[in-house]
């Protein structure tokens, strides 16, 4: 959505998908099939509430950003040095 704001880092965070299950089973003490249903269905909700506000289905296309980390095996640590690094 900042595509056109002039010294906005864009920064997609990616993760694979049994991590992103596995997290959120783990961060909301949820089984693996609940944590995925609830994951899917909210991603779902926000991809169609960002369509009908804004028209897009591409939120997610990496050419939309400066940067594509993937987060899956790093910790927090890791992530804020890669944006870091980034920056200088």
């Amino acid at each position: 959505m900042a595509e056109d704001i002039p010294r906005v880092l864009k920064i997609l965070l990616t993760c694979k998908e049994e991590e992103r299950f596995n997290r959120f089973a783990e961060r909301e003490k949820v089984s693996h099939e609940e944590a995925k249903r609830r994951v899917l269905q909210r991603e779902n909700h926000v991809l169609a509430k960002i369509n009908k506000i804004h028209g897009r289905d591409d939120i997610f296309a990496p050419n939309h950003y400066n940067m594509v980390i993937d987060t899956t095996g790093k910790n927090p640590q890791e992530i804020l040095q890669a944006v870091l690094d980034k920056l200088t």
